[in-house]
């Protein structure tokens, strides 16, 4: 599944996974599979900046991230027509 394939793709560790935009339902899925609690950025709340690993989806120009990012991974859910995205911040 998509979830089982993006966790094979995160590094060993890392401090935190941010996110935006992302349904509560499939948050809440991650974290009921894999024990990967997201941090939901928000405009008032933390900065997607202060994560190692940035959660996406498609479409989200104002978070795309510079060069100082890598993808690490990208996929969609079956019957789904978003793209997700996960980068990480070079050291």
């Amino acid at each position: 599944s998509m979830i089982e394939d993006m966790e094979h793709q995160l590094p060993p560790r890392y401090d935190c996974l941010a996110s935006f935009g992302i349904s509560e339902s499939l948050r809440g899925m991650i974290q009921f599979r894999t024990g990967i609690v997201l941090q939901e950025v928000s405009l008032l709340g933390i900065s997607v900046g202060e994560c190692e690993l940035r959660l996406l989806r498609e479409n989200q120009p104002h978070l795309a991230p510079t060069d100082s990012w890598t993808r690490l991974w990208q996929g969609k859910r079956s019957g789904d027509t978003r793209v997700y995205f996960v980068y990480r911040r070079n050291p």
